[in-house]
């Protein structure tokens, strides 16, 4: 995983990154270390039954679905961060 946008960021400046990439992360894990109930979603199949789960919770919830990072940060648009532009 990695945190895209950032990237993208960085790498508009001076094509360097870091401390954007991570290996796997379990965050439906991690927010239960925390007290908050975590759901994990692994396939489309099960996106609605776990985000039900997630709404029917009492207290707060998180829902770790997987995305795909971004194919190739040439493409992203982030002139936003050019103040020249």
């Amino acid at each position: 995983g990695a945190f895209s946008w950032i990237e993208a960021g960085q790498q508009s400046y001076d094509e360097f990154s870091f401390g954007v990439e991570f290996g796997s992360l379990e965050y439906a894990s991690i927010a239960e270390e925390f007290g908050v109930s975590g759901f994990a979603v692994e396939s489309a199949e099960e996106f609605e039954p776990q985000l039900r789960a997630a709404v029917e919770t009492d207290g707060p919830a998180l829902v770790d679905v997987p995305t795909q990072p971004l194919p190739d940060l040439d493409d992203v648009p982030v002139n936003w961060l050019d103040p020249e532009e």
